[in-house]
């Protein structure tokens, strides 16, 4: 049996902004802003690194913005069909368990945060809220 997930993955997990304070938006946003303005500075921030991109619901938008971003910052992003593999036919913690083994980070468009919450229980790499029925973090913070 695989050991829990260490505490500082979960840690690192965009879910909502409920769970951070001001001054952590605050750093977000000005990081933002610096990679806008000289992009130049992180076009190898993310050399060597994958994205697992998770679509339950689908989206144009989100699919391209992770997807482009991840390239520009040296990274491979990974395009999964929710319909298209075990995620919907096998128990989702044991599916992300093993998914979070084999990329640096997960960002998922669901359509329950019930199944956002369970993966990122089971996941060792920091989980990114894509969209749910409650929260979509990764649309309020464009740019």
């Amino acid at each position: 049996m695989w050991a829990e997930p260490l505490k500082e993955a979960r840690d690192m997990h965009l879910i909502n902004f409920r769970e951070l304070n001001g001054h952590q938006l605050a750093e977000m946003v000005d990081e933002a802003v610096d990679v806008r303005s000289h992009p130049e500075k992180s076009s190898k921030a993310l050399e060597n690194k994958s994205l697992a991109m998770i679509f339950q619901k689908t989206s144009t938008r989100t699919r391209v913005s992770f997807e482009v971003a991840m390239t520009q910052f040296g990274g491979h992003a990974l395009y999964i069909d929710w319909r298209a593999t075990n995620f919907g036919i096998a128990d989702v913690y044991d599916e992300t368990q093993y998914l979070s083994r084999n990329v640096d980070c997960i960002m998922a468009r669901l359509m329950k945060n019930s199944d956002l919450r369970i993966m990122v229980r089971a996941s060792c790499v920091p989980v990114i809220n894509a969209c749910d029925e409650k929260y979509h973090p990764s649309q309020a913070i464009v740019t």
